[in-house]
């Protein structure tokens, strides 16, 4: 990487400077990539409802318990699942999701609203209605014309393999007066593995004509049934996206000549899962509750025992540059350390 390049990956990661022990590499491996792109709707035809007989496999809508007693419709939501395993592993913290990943869209107040992805992915998201307008009375204003039905994405690893993966993408509609869902759109994208950082942290990336598409995952290590945190990143001053329970998190980049742009994501970087002995414990825990000792991280080779994990946090960069010399951007991928190694109980 010349000078020119160092500059401008410099400019461009400078809102978001990187811890003092960073390391990374830049290289021309966008030559290398896939083509594809995760293509979201920004336009859907959505009915008023769904009827309450309609499903989708792979997609479980339920109305939580405390929800069910609540007389006002506006206040009325349901949760989206993978299944009615998934379900019950979010809620009992025990067992093994089906690794959907779940993002609900914004409310499409009207056929002309364009449809507002986020970037945020877990086990679960919410649909809760929306109301249009508003009535007045003596007691103050009452939610009317209510919008319940609402896109959401769930994402699928299909496969994973020699550096490889595969990511279904599905739109799905989801009615929270109802609970009837709607298929609306099955795709697939292609990646390629292009970086592994510390704590089992996988970067793939996909391209197209004018963006690069990256793919991020916290692999659970074989003592693990969720990986350990969340990852949390923000593109320039402006996109945020997340993930917990285990998901991924995707954005895409420009890469448009004479163009610069950036992504900074943390996360703590699991380092080690390992037994812990009755004296590690906090005091009063020699003999673990059923919680910690069956718990969503609990299992593998070490038993069902009390376990703690070495972490420690972590910032990754991304950054494009496309300078008038170059026939292809230059990518580059940053990671360094935001702070120090601490033990964490699970």
């Amino acid at each position: 990487m010349n000078n020119s390049h160092l500059l401008a990956a410099a400019v461009a990661l400078a809102a978001f400077p990187l811890a003092a022990s960073a390391t990374g590499k830049s290289s021309n491996f966008y030559d290398t990539l896939p083509q594809g792109a995760i293509d979201l709707p920004k336009e859907l035809d959505i009915p008023d409802s769904i009827p309450a007989g309609e499903s989708v496999d792979g997609v479980y809508v339920e109305v939580p318990d405390y929800v069910k007693n609540y007389s006002n419709p506006a206040q009325r939501y349901v949760q989206i699942f993978g299944s009615k395993e998934d379900s019950e592993a979010y809620r009992t913290g025990s067992g093994t999701h089906t690794a959907a990943c779940i993002n609900a869209a914004s409310p499409v107040i009207s056929s002309n609203t364009p449809i507002r992805w986020n970037g945020s992915f877990s086990a679960s998201a919410t649909v809760s209605p929306y109301p249009r307008s508003y009535s007045n009375g003596p007691n103050g204003s009452t939610p009317t014309d209510l919008v319940t039905v609402a896109p959401v994405r769930i994402d699928r690893v299909q496969s994973e393999a020699d550096g490889k993966l595969t990511l279904e993408t599905r739109i799905v509609l989801v009615d929270s007066a109802t609970l009837g869902a709607r298929l609306m759109k099955t795709a697939t994208t292609d990646f390629s593995l292009v970086d592994e950082l510390p704590g089992r942290v996988k970067v793939y990336a996909t391209k197209d004509a004018d963006e690069v598409t990256f793919l991020v995952k916290h692999e659970p290590t074989e003592d693990e049934r969720t990986a350990f945190g969340s990852m949390f990143g923000q593109e320039g001053n402006f996109e945020n996206v997340n993930a917990s329970d285990n998901c991924h998190v995707t954005f895409s980049m420009p890469v448009r000549a004479s163009t610069a742009s950036t992504m900074v994501l943390q996360l703590e970087a699991v380092l080690e899962i390992r037994s812990a002995e009755p004296q590690d414990l906090p005091r009063g825990e020699a003999d673990p509750p059923p919680a910690i000792a069956g718990g969503s991280l609990a299992g593998g080779p070490m038993g069902d025992g009390p376990k703690e994990a070495r972490v420690r946090p972590m910032q990754v960069g991304f950054s494009s540059t496309w300078l008038s010399q170059d026939k292809t951007p230059v990518l580059s991928i940053s990671h360094g350390w935001t702070g120090k190694e601490r033990v964490q109980p699970l």
